[in-house]
């Protein structure tokens, strides 16, 4: 294939577009321009333009099932749309996963407004022109003077709906996330659907492990009510006991066992949510306003 090879494995797969007839083993390349699936002399080619979405787990079920870990990609197609599962080992597909998504929103127009909200309290913040970069670490904005940074492992939550930006309704993502315990609100609007979509899509696989992640944390109520009265009013231990009512030594071994999960951490003015703490806090809050 023309151009640098961004990737190049060996995967069984199954393209609905292709001359073949049903999974397949051979050769995934990418480059920035296409996905080429390569196998016993034929290659079906799909274009990075025309991919609207990629998921990991959860194949189609009208395609052959694929082993080890299955990779959805929804494409354009002469006016329809058609799919291509592939299947490999799960740190292979991981890769994969990653650089097919910077090359599908790397370099894409987006407006920010960054931050919309710190904890409760609306900014005035205005929306900035910029570049969206995916990193190892997190989503960046390139606007200039002052790049905004949002870590994956801090997303806490978002939605997408249409907002108006400056005088245009545009397809934005509010995204939820912690910085340095506190919670901030960023809206981040794309020039095209297609692009709101995939960074919704990445950020969501991304929030989902998060979630995954929870699994084995089990809380009793004392434990949720500190970890929201945390996020209200401040990390101050002294402010816990006057809030939840318990005796200090009471309040010591339960900040004691809600850092053992990892749910908060010690700062020099006391303490402060991890992002897993902010998820179970968000989690709380949505139930009572149920």
């Amino acid at each position: 294939m023309s151009g640098s090879k961004l990737a190049d494995f060996v995967g069984v797969f199954d393209v609905e577009t292709a001359d073949w007839d049903g999974r397949t083993r051979g050769r995934v390349l990418c480059n920035r321009s296409q996905v080429v699936f390569a196998a016993d002399g034929h290659r079906e080619r799909v274009r990075t333009s025309d991919i609207f979405d990629v998921t990991v787990g959860s194949p189609p079920r009208n395609l052959a099932p694929v082993p080890d870990t299955p990779m959805t990609i929804a494409y354009e197609n002469g006016g329809g749309r058609a799919v291509a599962v592939v299947g490999a080992e799960h740190s292979t597909v991981e890769k994969f996963e990653s650089v097919l998504f910077r090359v599908l929103l790397n370099g894409r127009s987006v407006t920010v407004k960054h931050p919309a909200r710190v904890g409760g309290r609306v900014t005035d913040a205005s929306y900035r022109s910029g570049t969206l970069a995916l990193a190892d670490g997190g989503v960046t904005v390139d606007a200039g003077d002052d790049p905004v940074t949002i870590q994956y492992a801090a997303v806490t939550h978002f939605s997408r709906m249409a907002r108006a930006v400056d005088g245009t309704k545009r397809t934005t993502l509010t995204i939820g996330h912690v910085d340095d315990g506190v919670g901030q609100t960023t809206h981040l609007a794309t020039d095209t659907t297609r692009t709101s979509s995939l960074l919704g899509r990445y950020l969501r696989q991304r929030y989902d492990e998060l979630v995954a992640s929870l699994a084995d944390v089990t809380l009793s109520e004392q434990g949720v009510e500190a970890l929201h009265t945390m996020y209200a009013t401040g990390g101050d231990p002294r402010r816990l006991v006057a809030v939840l009512g318990l005796e200090p030594d009471a309040v010591k071994r339960l900040l004691r066992s809600l850092g053992e999960d990892g749910l908060i951490t010690r700062r020099d003015d006391g303490f402060a949510l991890t992002t897993k703490g902010q998820v179970v806090v968000n989690h709380y809050v949505a139930r009572v306003n149920e």
